[in-house]
């Protein structure tokens, strides 16, 4: 993903990323086959729409995921045709509920070009990803994989999307943070929060008040407006160079030899 601020929802993204997914487009055909594992693939033809609109937004999920020198220039302008389209968001949802709900890191790119259109007609769309149920983790035998929190991140990135609106003036997105801030889960609940905070509307202050009437007292550590930039964070100081001591003990390790 592309110049997101640094907060909790972007850095969960990016372990996620970097960590579960492994993502690339078939090289002989780059837009009819999506690999998102060695066990996941999806034929994006049966459920991207056959029309020039479909296959706009078709092209800007492949466009989305490019690497390379240009990939950054090329995702800006993708993002610019979506945008000048009014049935970009009316689409790129359908496509979203379509998508079978295992294949996480596409329903995240669909979420998060809804985000990217910076648009109201995609309010509804952004509003109801934010609203659904989260489902119990689909592999709770596995400790590597928390599908609970891949759906989080689903649901954060719309929150964003809507945060987003609302500090641009939008009435109606502020009002649909207030009624995420009733979510059952903390870290929406903690967006949502934020995202009321920073809306165009009202005085922080007394909407800080107003929270702290409405949540419980263990979580008002995160009612307040302050962000913290990174480059700021002051880091421990690191030595010039690293110089690693053996170690030698009696109890260490040893390898076995079989020979006699």
């Amino acid at each position: 993903m592309r110049n997101f601020k640094c907060n909790l929802s972007i850095l969960v993204l990016v372990f996620y990323l970097l960590s579960f997914i492994s993502c690339q487009t078939n090289k002989q055909n780059t837009s009819s086959t999506l690999v998102m594992d060695s066990t996941s693939r999806i034929t994006l033809d049966t459920i991207f729409p056959n029309t020039p609109l479909g296959k706009m937004v078709k092209e800007h999920i492949r466009v989305a995921m490019g690497n390379g020198e240009n990939a950054e220039s090329g995702y800006q302008k993708s993002l610019l045709v979506l945008r000048a389209d009014t049935g970009s968001a009316e689409t790129l949802f359908n496509v979203y509920n379509k998508v079978p709900e295992q294949n996480f890191f596409l329903r995240t790119m669909l979420v998060e070009s809804l985000k990217e259109l910076h648009s109201s007609k995609a309010l509804f769309y952004l509003s109801s990803v934010a609203k659904e149920k989260i489902p119990a983790n689909l592999y709770p035998e596995n400790a590597e994989i928390n599908t609970t929190q891949d759906e989080i991140i689903i649901r954060i990135t719309a929150v964003e999307g809507i945060s987003k609106l609302a500090a641009d003036s939008s009435a109606e997105a502020e009002g649909i943070l207030t009624q995420l801030i009733n979510s059952e889960d903390l870290t929406i609940r903690q967006m949502a929060v934020r995202g009321y905070l920073h809306s165009a509307f009202g005085n922080a202050n007394e909407k800080m008040e107003q929270l702290r009437r409405k949540l419980p007292k263990e979580e008002y550590w995160y009612i307040t407006t302050d962000t913290t930039n990174i480059r700021k964070v002051k880091h421990p100081d690191m030595p010039a160079e690293f110089k690693l001591k053996s170690k030698n003990s009696s109890n260490a390790p040893k390898i076995k030899n079989d020979e006699k």
